[in-house]
């Protein structure tokens, strides 16, 4: 009967501590799975903050950006609303320098070569139309010459 007792102790020992050991692991599990909580708590935080601050650097930068789209638009209708205003004086210049030169060239040659010339002066312009894209230069001339109706005293 000793013996069984005897055995009976050592086996509730051995169980006393494959417990113990068991207990220790769940405890130690227990604290790592805690830590590793703790950690990715942490990292989320750090990644949340990195985010916000990478939201407002970027809508920061678009925002400059639309600034800056925006002063360019501006700049570029100025200089197109120039170059209009440009080329109008241009044209305008150019109309009453071909109306001179129609008189001039109407006072000193004979009909046949005025004809060539005023339609040389046409071809030109029409290149210049062309090249300017605005419209047609020779229009506002059909009232001041006719190439052919134009003569010397009438």
């Amino acid at each position: 009967m000793n013996t069984i007792k005897t055995e009976s102790r050592r086996n509730v020992r051995m169980l006393k501590e494959e417990v113990q050991k068991l207990d220790d692991l769940y405890q130690q599990t227990v604290k790592e799975a805690e830590e590793q909580d703790e950690k990715c708590a942490r990292e989320l935080e750090s990644l949340e903050k990195h985010k916000h601050l990478l939201e407002s650097t970027v809508n920061e930068d678009l925002s400059e950006a639309m600034d800056e789209l925006e002063a360019v638009q501006q700049e570029y209708q100025l200089v197109l609303q120039s170059i209009t205003e440009e080329r109008g004086k241009v044209r305008h210049d150019l109309l009453h320098l071909l109306e001179m030169v129609a008189t001039h060239v109407g006072s000193l040659e004979p009909r046949q070569p005025r004809v060539m010339i005023c339609v040389a002066l046409r071809q030109e312009l029409q290149f210049l139309d062309g090249l300017w894209s605005r419209g047609p230069l020779t229009t506002g001339l059909d009232s001041v010459w006719s190439c052919g109706r134009h003569s010397r005293g009438h």
